[in-house]
């Protein structure tokens, strides 16, 4: 301790390292998710339940944390959610996704 006061020791942030097998997963996530969901919606118009599962696991998650924002019920949001997907599943061959979906 000084006569002035105690010293602050300021820490330098350092950028964190990512690794390179993250940083390359990472970008293939990137590089696929616009292509790959273009092909993915495409596939659910044609009735292809796969295609659909996995539209529904990658939007699970942020139509869940919108939902919430209106909402604070996290069963109440769920249910919305089931019946929005089983809506979505009945009305595949009128859903444009390029103009509809957006996150």
């Amino acid at each position: 301790m000084s006569k002035l006061g105690p010293t602050l020791r300021i820490r330098k942030k350092t950028a964190k390292k990512t690794s390179p097998i993250r940083k390359g997963l990472s970008d293939l996530t990137y590089r696929m998710t616009s292509a790959d969901d273009q092909m993915l919606w495409e596939l659910y118009r044609q009735g292809d339940e796969a295609a659909f599962s996995e539209l529904f696991r990658r939007y699970y998650k942020k139509l869940t944390y919108y939902g919430l924002r209106f909402t604070r019920d996290l069963q109440e949001v769920e249910d919305l959610l089931q019946d929005f997907m089983i809506r979505l599943w009945s009305k595949r061959d009128t859903v444009n996704a390029t103009e509809s979906v957006k996150f």
